[in-house]
């Protein structure tokens, strides 16, 4: 049961994912102003140029020819979903384990397809496919244009961090629907969307969310873009 006298922790979203699928890629938020509101998360940066995780309250951008750099305050962000992240319960697990079967594993672990979790998958890989796009031009295209377009590196034998939500069906305008991961190596070399992993030895926490807080552009991009048609 939720208590009314106390804030729950929530998921605040810098704009919505259905505005991304439709190309609205221009940043209008800086990584100052969203930090205030979330020190872990994922999403796209300016442009689509690269994707961003935030991990320990630091931002950062892996870009599409596999490097990754750190995002400074004043930079600014189309897309992020983000939360203040204090886990709530942990679960160690041992591989080799593919990503449907850990995403199976993590379901049995966490209660009821229809409650919102912020992930954080730590520890040894044998191997994460991850990455990125290059700068889009404008006028920009949809999303499903552009995603075949990323450039994906596979690396093998990485100790890093996935930072992720799971989203149940209802919020797939706000942030993506199920799993939806971002890769941070600890070296700071590799990062990206994740389309693929098998985990070794990874400890997973989770945090459950009771709420949406979104923070939508006030651009003539968003403004009229067709927030239907992007599903």
């Amino acid at each position: 049961m939720i208590e009314l006298d106390r804030i729950p922790p929530v998921l605040v979203n810098a704009s919505v994912r259905a505005a991304y699928l439709a190309g609205v890629y221009d940043g209008f938020i800086t990584v100052k102003n969203l930090r205030a509101r979330g020190d872990f998360g994922l999403g796209a940066a300016d442009m689509n140029d690269g994707e961003v995780v935030a991990l320990d309250g630091v931002y950062y951008r892996a870009l599409a020819d596999g490097t990754v750099r750190a995002l400074a305050d004043d930079d600014l962000l189309p897309f992020m979903t983000v939360v203040a992240f204090r886990p709530d319960r942990r679960l160690r697990v041992t591989g080799p384990l593919a990503g449907t079967q850990l995403e199976a594993r993590i379901d049995a672990w966490l209660p009821g397809p229809n409650r919102l979790f912020a992930l954080r998958v730590r520890g040894r890989f044998h191997q994460v496919t991850a990455g990125a796009s290059a700068a889009q031009a404008r006028p920009y295209r949809p999303f499903a244009e552009v995603f075949p377009e990323y450039r994906m590196i596979r690396h093998a034998n990485v100790s890093g961090t996935l930072v992720g939500f799971r989203a149940p069906a209802v919020f797939r305008d706000i942030t993506k629907q199920g799993y939806h991961f971002h890769l941070l190596s600890d070296d700071k070399r590799a990062g990206g969307h994740v389309i693929d992993q098998a985990v070794e030895d990874v400890e997973i926490e989770a945090q459950e969310l009771h709420g949406v807080e979104i923070l939508t552009p006030d651009t003539a991009a968003f403004h009229g873009a067709d927030l239907v048609l992007a599903r």
